[in-house]
């Protein structure tokens, strides 16, 4: 295994190398939420201080991006023998949890509160990640554990944010089960009835939306997988990633003017199935035609930041990377408990912040006296 994550670091600080030279993206994000900067001067002090990989992940702080968003050329412009056949981009079925019972709602204490005093309520939009793992190891779950917060997961496994290219958004009938499929659900403007198959959709008919306080987002790996194009035409391209994200964040910006927003983006992977040229490799190597899923985060992380929602680099900042992938990753792509549990710290933190809360720098919240919070004035 040793021998597995020196080649990995090895290729990916190669590859990492000709990328910079061939995209346009210079991105240096440095903490864990793109959007707070003038919302808690201790979380921008929190990124400023962080010196490991690990630290960054644990961040709770602001992101100031200052690079400008890569355009599709750019990315497509990677050395195409690191464009990966068909083998590589699959999604493995991956471990689910083996209760299906939705454990997802806490008790309430009146501890944590939203800015009315009352509970807060969390809805998740996204993929496998949050679907595959309905269970008190969900991300979802403890998210509201931590936050003490009546949570939704809306998440449907396999979904991108995008819509396929075989998919009509001016049909009278919709039946894109992605992304922007629910945000045009939640917004009104199309009926849910086609999502009738999903467990997702017996949540949302229990759920009053209106008493939404956050929306989580968390798409994009499927998008890289799927081979939908990060960048589009214009900037609300449904088609493509970007404008995936540009059409959810104002959709339900629009609908729920008074519910925060956070964008997460995928997360690190490592493909361990056989590519024809590299054998194997990671998110930093693979290309899929258009950029790598290095290139799908940073892309997201700016297009998020720039049209005003909080964002999470999860590439950057959980503190899974080519040198430690085997102790977070279940099967180089779904996180494994370990993994989930910094992920649902990592938004837990912005929320808490999001809402008042002071949260020290790098604080574990397993080990957070909730009882003990206060919110700053």
């Amino acid at each position: 295994m040793k021998i597995k994550r020196i080649t990995a670091i090895l290729l990916s600080t190669a590859i990492c190398c000709s990328l910079i030279a061939g995209c346009g993206d210079s991105t240096t994000p440095s903490s864990e939420s793109s959007s707070e900067t003038t919302a808690s001067a201790a979380a921008t002090s929190e990124a400023t201080t962080a010196s490991t990989s690990d630290a960054a992940a644990s961040a709770t702080s602001t992101v100031t991006d200052e690079a400008t968003t890569t355009d599709a050329a750019a990315a497509s412009s990677v050395d195409s023998k690191y464009t990966a056949d068909d083998s590589v981009l699959s999604e493995p079925e991956g471990e689910k949890s083996s209760d299906d019972k939705e454990t997802e709602r806490p008790d309430f204490s009146g501890n944590i509160t939203n800015n009315d005093g009352k509970q807060l309520q969390i809805v998740f939009l996204g993929d496998s990640q949050l679907d595959n793992f309905r269970d008190i190891t969900g991300p979802a779950y403890l998210t509201g554990q931590y936050c003490e917060a009546n949570v939704y997961n809306l998440a449907i496994g396999g979904q991108t944010l995008s819509i396929d290219h075989n998919d009509n958004p001016s049909s009278g009938e919709w039946t894109s089960p992605s992304g922007v499929g629910w945000a045009y659900v939640l917004s009104g403007k199309v009926d849910a009835d086609f999502l009738s198959s999903y467990h997702a959709y017996d949540v949302y008919k229990s759920c009053n939306l209106n008493d939404t306080d956050v929306f989580v987002v968390e798409y994009g790996v499927n998008d890289y997988l799927s081979k939908h194009p990060l960048w589009g035409g214009y900037d609300s391209d449904p088609y493509s990633y970007a404008g995936a994200i540009n059409i959810v964040i104002n959709t339900l910006r629009n609908t729920y003017p008074n519910a925060k927003i956070i964008f997460s983006t995928p997360s690190y992977v490592y493909f361990t199935s056989a590519n024809s040229v590299l054998g194997t490799g990671d998110g930093n190597l693979i290309n899929n035609g258009y950029a790598t899923l290095s290139d799908y985060s940073y892309g997201a992380s700016n297009t998020a930041q720039k049209i005003g929602a909080e964002t999470y680099n999860a590439y950057q900042l959980l503190g899974v990377g080519p040198e430690n992938y085997d102790e977070f990753l279940l099967d180089g792509i779904h996180l494994n408990e370990d993994g989930r549990k910094k992920l649902a710290q990592a938004w837990s933190r912005m929320i808490l912040r999001d809402f008042g809360y002071k949260i020290e720098e790098g604080a574990n919240l397993d080990d957070l006296d909730i009882s003990s919070l206060t919110k700053q004035q």
